[in-house]
């Protein structure tokens, strides 16, 4: 511990570039920052530092020994903080970002089990339809469709998926739409009908099928589900949509399927930073959800979408 002492002293010593200001860091003296530094040095046996009246400057040596001793006391501080997070019952805010309908199907149910089981983390669920910077924004965990590479480098760095299900994107309209416009019988077809997009997509004029991507000209670009929704349910256009969201719609017949053979297929990821310790409140709500998803009792599956096996990833 001395030598670590040691070691703190120096560091400080060097990124303060002052005897004085480092002592009031460390809260001791003077005298005491100036011996542990030279007992330093005869422990070593090399000057580690350049001292005059003006200025501190490293040695070859001290820069190499620096930039060691800093990585060593981060290591032992991590290890300190790991210590003592995992000693005591997870506490702190969890902000979840999720779309409405992920928050309302796969979270919401079994909040209340999750809160009496863990009192001291309480959760903050952002309805959102975005993808956050998680190392960037106060944001823990976020639940969205597999990330595009560009949107990876855009918006994230060493983060975390893990695999939920799978969904099937839905190419539709109503019923109304397809009797005064008619419906299209082949990807050819699809471009002669207004397109109702989503502003999310990586490329919002792309329309992704099960074997292809084609270009469109969209007639509506929105920001919401919802309202993407609202829009074909008004008979203004067709839409992609993720089936979770029109569930519903499709069983009543309020909606209907265009070309379901080539309704293509989307993984949803659970995303959240990868760090060397994950805080015991990430980590519990993690573990606490795939629980559920693991042990089949998410009782909001249904036909449209399916749960499969696979491993985690890093992105």
């Amino acid at each position: 511990m001395n030598k670590l002492n040691k070691l703190r002293n120096f560091v400080t010593i060097v990124e303060k570039q002052s005897f004085t200001e480092a002592a009031k860091v460390l809260y001791q003296s003077l005298p005491s920052t100036s011996r542990q530094l030279s007992e330093l040095e005869e422990e070593i046996g090399n000057n580690l530092l350049i001292r005059d009246t003006r200025s501190l400057m490293l040695t070859e040596f001290g820069r190499i020994y620096y930039e060691e001793a800093k990585g060593l006391l981060k290591h032992y501080d991590d290890l300190e903080s790991l210590a003592f997070l995992h000693k005591k019952e997870p506490e702190g805010t969890l902000k979840i970002l999720a779309p409405a309908y992920a928050i309302n199907k796969y979270i919401i149910p079994y909040i209340s089990e999750f809160r009496a089981l863990y009192p001291k983390i309480t959760p903050v669920l952002e309805v959102a339809e975005r993808i956050p910077r998680l190392h960037n924004e106060d944001v823990d965990i976020c639940m969205a469709i597999e990330l595009t590479m560009e949107q990876v480098e855009e918006n994230t760095r060493d983060v975390v998926k893990k695999f939920m299900f799978k969904i099937t994107g839905v190419l539709c309209c109503t019923p109304e739409y397809a009797r005064i416009h008619g419906i299209p019988k082949t990807v050819d077809e699809i471009k002669n009908h207004p397109y109702i997009t989503h502003t999310i997509r990586s490329n919002p004029k792309s329309l992704r099928l099960k074997d292809e991507n084609i270009i469109l000209e969209p007639y509506l670009y929105v920001n919401s589900a919802q309202t993407m929704i609202a829009c074909t349910k008004n008979h203004i256009g067709i839409m992609q949509c993720l089936s979770s969201y029109i569930k519903d719609e499709l069983e009543s017949g309020e909606l209907i399927e265009i070309l379901p053979e080539l309704s293509p297929d989307a993984d949803f990821y659970m995303y959240y930073k990868k760090v060397r310790y994950l805080e015991p409140k990430v980590g519990k709500f993690v573990d606490f959800i795939f629980s559920k998803l693991d042990s089949n009792t998410l009782t909001v599956f249904d036909s449209w979408t399916r749960r499969l096996d696979k491993k985690d990833d890093v992105v």
